[in-house]
């Protein structure tokens, strides 16, 4: 295969919320591999539960009529992000779904642009495990099933999560570029390095909701998805 397109935190909420990027994505993908990476599914903050109810069986039903109605061929490659949870969450809402794909992260290569025999890999991950998400993934997802199936504290717990902008219609934050988003890049960078994939190596990551490119004199370019933004694969960009 020839080309790829990615997108990433389409954020898409029990109610059906975020669906449309989805659709639009996965139209234009239509002809080529489509990758999802990450933070596809808000089942965090909501808990499991919310996903349970016949609005949120609805969502995932529409999720994947639209993976068949334009991914037919190639389907969809879908990276979880932290927004998913755990993955056991994530197969039992698509049931083993033909078309739909899981990955913790995912290794593609395209024809080089040399234009012989060479490749070039493209390395896909959600990018959470570089923030204070390496950490909150061990317990995030224990705190929020806990919060979310205790009548006590469910009220509670979404009070709080709506203060703290994770609830719907607060996805994604419009955010712009700044230290800590240059911090980031450079922690993804420097894992590929530490990865040898020092040639012909892309590493596609979101999280940050920051669409950005990193050219190296290394050969290896950093690509932030941002959020709900189609990008195609080889990315065409000019290094200085």
């Amino acid at each position: 295969m020839n080309e790829a397109y990615v997108t990433s935190d389409l954020h898409i909420e029990p109610d059906g919320f975020g669906l449309q990027f989805l659709e639009s994505f996965c139209e234009e993908a239509s002809n080529a591999r489509a990758i999802l990476n990450g933070d596809g599914l808000n089942i965090l903050p909501h808990g499991l539960g919310a996903w349970k109810t016949t609005q949120g069986y609805n969502t995932i039903r529409h999720f994947e009529a639209t993976v068949e109605k334009y991914l037919p061929l190639h389907g969809l490659d879908y990276v979880l992000g932290n927004h998913e949870g755990r993955k056991s969450w994530v197969e039992e809402l698509i049931q083993g779904h033909p078309l739909i794909r899981l990955h913790r992260y995912l290794d593609l290569q395209f024809p080089g642009r040399s234009g012989i025999s060479l490749v070039d890999t493209y390395h896909f991950e959600h990018g959470h495990r570089f923030t204070e998400w390496r950490v909150l993934s061990w317990f995030a997802d224990d705190i929020v099933e806990w919060a979310t199936t205790n009548a006590l504290t469910r009220r509670w717990w979404y009070e709080f999560s709506r203060r703290m902008g994770w609830m719907p219609g607060s996805h994604p934050r419009k955010k712009e570029p700044n230290e800590w988003h240059g911090i980031y890049l450079g922690l993804v960078y420097w894992d590929a390095i530490r990865r040898e994939a020092t040639y012909n190596v892309t590493d596609v990551v979101g999280h940050s909701h920051i669409f950005a490119y990193v050219p190296t004199e290394f050969g290896v370019r950093v690509i932030d998805c941002g959020a709900r933004r189609t990008i195609k694969l080889p990315l065409e960009v000019k290094d200085e």
